[in-house]
């Protein structure tokens, strides 16, 4: 996105923090969130429901949640090693390195680490491919749009260690319409990945976690949120932005009464409730663009408990109760 280039629309006003950020102006002090250093860009996905991306290819692979592939089961594998995942030839799967068969498979909503690496411009011969985007590791929640669907779909048919190489048509990689023009990925582009199930990481629930830990990864998710709204992806972006407002949160916060943020001693509970004030206002506006009007008064209100002088909000507040049928 333009660094300076800003977006009138009748909700507000959209500001190019960076080229990952979309952020609805609501506050002149509202700082834009710290990016992690050494992040690969975070990958853009096309798809139209992410909720449940890898319930999907378990039910079009044959098993649902819980169901176990072994060994001895006998996939649809070509001569050449090639498993069609989904039956289409759109999907395909090839193991270059078996994982730990003792270990269970990761489900949605698990926590994994993997190592990724994407290719584009082959065919069958592996020498034809080049390297678009090197090889990288990443964190992500599976199924909860924090990756192109290529891998949400794949991921949970692999075991911890396991090496594979994904060919996936643009559908479920990155789009026919964008791309990913900065790795030299076209619109329509099949492309393929070299991909490693690292770990599956260990979950804690979100009140064990420190406020670092919930802030790092809310901001994460609202990274995600702003590359898909930036691509017209505004489903993806709006899934994205309610999980990342679930980590701005702390037990010591009354959220259902109004906050005076500037009481709060504790400093990174002021940025978290930044960071959740700034989540809220583009939820709003993705639940505004998809006519979901109370779903967008309820994100509007829970600003205003924040920044109770946010006029901008109140104002807003006012223009969606008229524009509601």
């Amino acid at each position: 996105m333009d660094h300076n280039r800003a977006e009138s629309t009748e909700s507000g006003t959209i500001q190019g923090e960076d080229e990952d950020s979309v952020q609805l102006k609501v506050s002149e002090d509202s700082e834009p969130a710290p990016k992690a250093q050494g992040d690969p860009p975070p990958e853009p996905e096309i798809s139209a429901n992410c909720d449940n991306q890898a319930d999907r290819g378990r039910e079009e692979v044959g098993g649902g949640e819980g169901d176990e592939v072994d060994e001895e089961d006998e996939e649809d594998v070509d001569d050449e090693g090639w498993e069609d995942i989904l039956g289409s030839g759109r999907l395909k799967k090839k193991v270059i390195e078996a994982g730990d068969t003792s270990a269970e498979r990761p489900q949605n909503g698990d926590a994994v680490k993997i190592g990724l690496e994407v290719f584009v411009g082959g065919d069958k011969d592996e020498a034809e491919w080049l390297v678009a985007l090197p090889w990288h590791e990443l964190e992500f929640f599976v199924g909860e749009c924090e990756v192109v669907q290529a891998v949400d779909i794949t991921v949970p048919l692999m075991r911890p260690g396991e090496e594979t190489l994904v060919r996936s048509c643009s559908d479920f990689a990155y789009g026919g319409i964008h791309g990913l023009p900065d790795a030299g990925i076209a619109a329509g582009a099949t492309v393929q990945l070299k991909l490693k199930l690292i770990e599956c990481l260990s979950c804690i629930s979100k009140t064990e976690m420190s406020i670092d830990e919930r802030l790092g990864i809310g901001q994460r998710k609202k990274d995600r949120g702003n590359v898909w709204y930036s691509r017209g992806e505004i489903q993806m972006a709006t899934q994205c932005y309610k999980r990342a407002v679930e980590f701005f949160d702390d037990e010591r916060l009354d959220l259902d009464a109004p906050i005076d943020k500037l009481s709060l001693e504790d400093k990174s509970l002021r940025s978290m409730l930044d960071e959740r004030v700034k989540t809220l206002n583009n939820l709003s506006l993705c639940q505004y663009k998809q006519e979901a009007w109370d779903s967008a008064l309820d994100s509007l209100r829970a600003v205003l408990k924040i920044e109770v002088r946010n006029f901008l909000v109140a104002l807003l507040l006012l223009i969606i109760h008229y524009l509601m049928p």
